[in-house]
C-alpha cells in the first residue's frame, strides 16, 4: 500500500498574488472612471467654448465632431478597464485555485505591461499590483503549491470507478 503524498497548503505568496491581481482588477475600473470623468469634463469645456461663437461657425464645424469623438473614446475607455478589470480578476482565481498557467502566461502580460509604468499614478499601481503577483507566483513554495493542486485534480476520485 502506498502512503498519499503529504499535502501543501496555500503559502502566503499565494494569498500575496491574489491580493494584488484584485487590487489591480479593482484599480482598472477606478482607472476607468477617471477617464470618463476627465473625457466628460474636456467635452463639457469645448461645448462652452463652441458656445462663445456667437456666428455658430466653431458649433457647426466642430460640435458633431467632438460628439462623436466623446462617444467613441466612451466606448473605448469604459471597454478596455472592463477587459482588464474581468482578466486581472480571472488570474486571480485561477492562482487561488493553485492553477499552473498564470504564472506563465501573467509573466509575459507583465513584461508586456511594463509601458503602462509612463502612465498615471493609478495605471502604475495596476502594473506594479500585477508585477508583485508575478514576482509571488515565481516564489518557489508558490510553484510547489501550484504542482500539488494541479496534481489532485488530475486525480480521478475512486467513486467516478465504482468504488468506495
Amino acid at each position: 500500500m502506498t502512503t498519499p503524498a503529504p499535502r501543501v497548503a496555500k503559502p502566503p505568496s499565494i494569498y500575496i498574488a491574489f491580493g494584488t491581481l484584485l487590487l489591480a482588477s479593482v484599480l482598472s475600473v477606478v482607472s476607468g472612471v477617471v477617464e470618463v470623468v476627465s473625457i466628460l469634463q474636456v467635452q463639457r469645456r469645448t461645448n462652452t467654448l463652441l458656445s462663445f461663437d456667437t456666428t455658430g461657425r466653431a458649433a457647426e464645424a466642430g460640435g458633431g465632431y467632438v460628439e462623436g469623438t466623446a462617444t467613441g473614446l466612451m466606448w473605448v475607455v469604459v471597454g478596455m478597464p472592463v477587459i482588464f478589470a474581468a482578466s486581472y480578476a480571472a488570474f486571480g482565481v485561477a492562482v487561488f485555485r493553485g492553477r499552473p498557467w498564470p504564472r506563465i502566461v501573467g509573466t509575459v502580460l507583465a513584461v508586456i505591461s511594463l509601458f503602462g509604468l509612463l502612465g498615471g499614478p493609478i495605471v502604475v499601481v495596476t502594473v506594479l499590483s500585477g508585477i508583485v503577483a508575478m514576482a509571488a507566483l515565481w516564489v518557489p513554495a508558490s510553484r510547489r503549491y501550484c504542482e500539488y493542486a494541479e496534481a489532485q485534480r488530475r486525480i480521478v476520485p475512486a467513486h467516478q470507478w465504482g468504488v468506495g
